[in-house]
């Protein structure tokens, strides 16, 4: 990731430390001010990243060509850009640790002007996948010991988004993901769905689809002709496990709670009791308690938009505050307004 993948002022403020001579390490801690608003914990996550973004940290030929001919940077900055490496300390709580307001996730020691540089991409590498383990967690919670499947690829906001969202996910809880190279990158387990639509070519290219599917199959229902769909679901699974092929699950949307009533019905008198049913779409955590509670047949969720797009899960504020600036603990160098900084100093979390 490129050096520049920080805030304008950030460069400019680095330039002033440089010409008044504040070279001497300082600390800084990256803490969530207060807890969201239905909230009673979060869950660390983005640690990873966040090393591998300072193990990297330099500028390229054509960043530090950029630096030179915009902006107007001094000689001394351009000078520091050109052999800068981060080599400070890093302190942080494992990824999936639940912490609570004022504690500090992450701490990096090292000269002002580099701990500055770093300050923007570790807020959006760490708020970001600590946002989405929290939500994540909440909904591990909700479902009650269900599966629970990441599907939220095509709604997030890009493709790092997605991937970071699917990784957070799983490092709360989640089942696995949709998305291949999540899958591919970080380990995490591969999930996909086959269509059960009238207008699809027929069981016996799905029969086909399925066949060539590696691991679990997972059967999307229809819900606008729900119980077509059920019908050619049963003559498709039965036509599986005649050849041998156990695998597979339907999967609802829509309605969820009547469908997977009348899906489950259908499954059970077709000799199909073993099926697993599978609910999907923008459900909250809310929703999934509701549809549990409701008794509704359902062993496992695939979660999509909501997850890891929506306002619901970016509500957490995390700032990145100095707390000492060379050998003093200055008073001035602590940030007052997240809870539990008003003492000066670089701090520990204990349990």
């Amino acid at each position: 990731m490129s050096a520049l993948v920080t805030d304008r002022d950030r460069l400019t403020t680095m330039q002033a430390c440089l010409e008044q001579g504040l070279m001497e390490p300082a600390v800084f801690e990256l803490v969530v001010r207060e807890l969201p608003p239905r909230r009673n914990f979060l869950v660390a996550a983005g640690l990873e990243q966040a090393l591998q973004f300072l193990k990297s940290l330099s500028f390229s030929e054509a960043e530090f060509a950029w630096l030179r001919d915009h902006g107007g940077h001094s000689p001394e900055l351009l000078e520091y850009a050109r052999t800068l490496r981060f080599n400070g300390d890093v302190d942080a709580m494992p990824e999936g640790t639940v912490f609570f307001a004022g504690e500090p996730i992450l701490r990096i020691s090292a000269v002002l002007p580099l701990a500055l540089l770093v300050e923007s991409r570790l807020l959006n590498l760490v708020h970001f996948e600590t946002s989405i383990a929290s939500s994540a967690a909440r909904l591990v919670t909700a479902a009650g010991g269900r599966r629970l499947i990441d599907f939220g690829l095509r709604q997030a906001h890009g493709a790092e988004a997605a991937l970071l969202a699917a990784r957070a996910a799983y490092i709360a809880g989640f089942d696995g993901t949709c998305t291949a190279d999540a899958s591919r990158r970080f380990g995490i387990p591969s999930f996909g769905t086959l269509g059960m639509r009238p207008a699809d070519a027929g069981i016996a290219m799905l029969a086909v689809l399925a066949r060539a599917s590696p691991g679990r199959i997972t059967l999307l229902i229809d819900t606008s002709a729900a119980a077509t769909s059920a019908e050619s679901l049963t003559v498709l699974t039965s036509a599986l496990r005649r050849d041998g092929d156990s695998r597979g699950g339907p999967q609802t949307d829509g309605d969820t709670g009547t469908r997977a009533v009348a899906l489950r019905g259908l499954l059970d008198a077709t000799g199909l009791a073993g099926l697993t049913i599978y609910a999907s779409g923008d459900l909250d955590e809310e929703g999934i308690a509701t549809l549990i509670d409701s008794g509704a047949p359902i062993d496992g969720f695939g979660l999509r938009g909501w997850l890891s797009s929506t306002a619901e899960s970016g509500l957490v504020d995390a700032v990145y505050a100095m707390r000492q600036y060379g050998s003093s603990d200055d008073s001035n160098a602590s940030d007052r307004t997240a809870p539990g900084t008003a003492w000066p100093g670089a701090r520990n979390v204990l349990r």
